[in-house]
């Protein structure tokens, strides 16, 4: 394994955004029950700690599953493999996805300020 650091990175990523839900999920179902959310030994949420040791739990499970692992490092070695665009490129796809926007945006008002006349004139709501 020789992408192990982005590896550990990948799983505490994940972790943190599962601790993110499960606090808010976890804030949610007390709010639900009428359980306040109290501080536990005055220092943390209970929703945080849940939320903590989920994450906690999560990553060490993904760790040990050697699917997870083995998958993960598959990933970020084709990720290594990928031609990435230069400046230039980017900037000139950008362009054309601004300008192919703006196009489509003024033909669809377009479209609908026409049909709106249309029908206004076939609804009679117009003088």
């Amino acid at each position: 394994m020789s992408n192990q650091k982005f590896i550990y990175l990948a799983f505490v990523l994940g972790a943190l955004s599962l601790a993110v839900t499960m606090k808010s999920a976890s804030v949610a179902v007390m709010a639900t029950l009428g359980q306040p959310d109290n501080l536990v030994a005055g220092l943390l949420p209970i929703s945080t700690l849940i939320a903590g040791g989920v994450a906690v739990g999560s990553f060490f499970a993904v760790l040990r599953n050697q699917q997870a692992v083995g998958f993960t490092d598959l990933v970020i070695s084709e990720l290594v493999k990928v031609k990435w665009p230069d400046r230039e490129e980017t900037l000139g796809s950008s362009w054309v996805v601004i300008a192919a926007t703006a196009f489509l945006a003024l033909s669809l008002a377009l479209f609908d300020f026409f049909w709106a006349k249309v029908t206004g004139v076939f609804l009679f709501t117009e003088v």
